[in-house]
């Protein structure tokens, strides 16, 4: 914290407000695959909980489903940050059609 304030100080540099969203995830990072949770999402990212170590700057392939809907959501990220509850991933968005589903799924959270 900084300055009194209640935020994790790399809470205030987020250009996007996180969510609370668990559900599900199947990702795969060099030539590992893995299945944990995601615990909070955003337009700009997710935090999937594991205690699987992991470095920064590694890429992400993640499926995740979307809810009320039979479909799910296949994208990419780097992971951003580590910490001994997970790893935090920052989406690379390299379709509009993830963007729209992302932002739709924050929205409706």
């Amino acid at each position: 914290m900084i300055d009194g304030s209640k935020e994790p100080f790399f809470a205030k540099r987020r250009k996007h407000e996180r969510k609370p969203y668990f559900s599900a995830v199947d990702y795969s990072v060099q030539d590992g695959t893995f299945t944990d949770f995601i615990h909070n999402i955003s337009a700009g990212g997710v935090f999937i909980g594991t205690g699987t170590p992991f470095l920064a700057g590694e890429e992400v392939s993640m499926v995740f489903p979307l809810p009320i809907s039979r479909q799910q959501i296949r994208i990419t990220g780097e992971i951003a940050w580590v910490s001994d509850m997970g790893i935090g991933v920052k989406f690379k968005m390299t379709r509009d059609r993830q963007k729209t589903m992302i932002k739709g799924l924050v929205e409706l959270i």
